[in-house]
């Protein structure tokens, strides 16, 4: 028989914060944004529309990662780039974070949130050097761009590749 009876303490444990999860976020994004058209090409005809305004394919021969590639209209991209822009303090020079990884994102996101793999990323010259944008296939022949990181001015906003002073010149 024991003679010392265990104390039994109840440990309160607050609940964690109201963080939603990631499929709750895609949720509400995709509730924001409304319906988004799922337009249907090939990457053979993105490929070649692309190298006939000057645009060379990071990939190799071959080496093209679906058959199909799914793109919307500008009405719906229009809507969608906000949840694809980043705030500008993910940019971190010394962990190699940068514009490449901006358009990284919007691509994986654009995949991810909406099912659409046609988020392209693509690099080129503009005055303050050498950047990756976001871009996407929105009619043949026509490609809408955007800038992932909120810290640039034109962030945000679809524009064409002649605007704000970008000569894209590869894609992937």
């Amino acid at each position: 028989m024991c003679l010392f009876k265990k104390k039994v303490v109840a440990v309160v444990v607050p609940p964690p914060p109201l963080v939603p999860s990631l499929e709750d976020y895609d949720n509400y994004v995709r509730q924001q944004v409304g319906d988004v058209p799922k337009l249907e090409t090939t990457w053979e005809e993105v490929k070649a529309e692309l190298a006939s305004l000057g645009l060379t394919l990071m990939l190799k021969d071959g080496c093209l990662p679906d058959t199909k590639i799914f793109h919307t209209n500008e009405a719906a991209l229009i809507l969608m780039v906000p949840f694809l822009t980043y705030p500008a303090d993910y940019y971190v020079a010394e962990l190699e974070i940068d514009c490449d990884d901006y358009s990284k994102w919007a691509s994986a996101d654009s995949s991810r949130i909406f099912k659409l793999s046609g988020a392209l990323q693509i690099w080129g010259h503009m005055p303050l050097g050498y950047h990756a944008f976001s871009g996407m296939r929105i009619a043949p022949v026509k490609y809408k761009l955007w800038e992932p990181n909120a810290g640039f001015e034109c962030a945000g906003e679809l524009f064409d590749f002649s605007e704000h002073e970008y000569t894209p010149d590869k894609w992937k």
